[in-house]
């Protein structure tokens, strides 16, 4: 069994951080390629798996956090799900509610105080659950 199975993404992060290097991440647009990258990350995870608001809608939330839970129990690696682009506040909040270890908002088409507040929602909203 990989002791790092139970790790904790911030975990993760941080020991990335000291040792100069970075966290794999990829996207999703179906299973074959959720398959692909986790049967190629075998022996080099931690990795994350990152899932575009369109992809979210298309695959479903839960579906998402059940297909990426299924993997990592499966092959026994740490898997993270990200919740990449979220294009509004209210997307960032419901992906990570339904089980994403993270939320990335992406409100650059918003103005700079907007871009600012949505932000700032979403981490002390995420902060407060986590």
């Amino acid at each position: 069994m990989n002791e790092t199975k139970n790790l904790k993404l911030k975990d993760a992060l941080k020991q990335a951080a000291q040792e100069h290097r970075a966290l794999w991440h990829f996207n999703i647009s179906n299973l074959e390629q959720l398959r692909a990258i986790v049967l190629a990350a075998v022996g080099h995870a931690p990795i994350m798996i990152g899932v575009s608001e369109g992809e979210r809608n298309f695959i479903g939330l839960k579906q998402c956090v059940y297909l990426v839970k299924a993997f990592r129990e499966e092959f026994e690696i740490p898997l993270f799900l990200n919740a990449d682009h979220s294009k509004t506040v209210e997307s960032a909040k419901a992906a990570f509610e339904a089980g994403f270890d993270s939320a990335h908002i992406d409100l650059s088409g918003t103005p700079y105080e907007k871009n600012l507040e949505g932000t700032r929602e979403v981490v002390e909203y995420i902060k407060s659950k986590n």
